[in-house]
């Protein structure tokens, strides 16, 4: 019985070290202006864990952003 707590305790680590090493590459993705892929990334994190609200709330705030910049753009080009 120790020996499935030892597996399952494990797993468990190897699957948190990996949802922190996908939200680091997305947010290096943000950094280096790779939108695109960062919204894909997000997407597919979304496609695996419909329920993981850290890469929801990223993918709006991304989002958010990207809209602001555009209507930014869009104004200064108006003026």
């Amino acid at each position: 019985m120790m020996e499935i707590y030892i597996i399952v305790e494990a797993w468990y680590r190897i699957i948190i070290s990996f949802d922190f090493l996908i939200f680091f590459l997305i947010k290096a993705l943000q950094y280096h202006e790779d939108y695109a892929e960062a919204l894909a990334s997000y997407e597919r994190a979304l496609e695996l864990d419909s329920e993981n609200e850290d890469a929801r709330n990223n993918q709006d705030q991304l989002l958010s952003y990207l809209r602001t910049i555009t209507d930014l753009i869009a104004c200064k080009v108006c003026v």
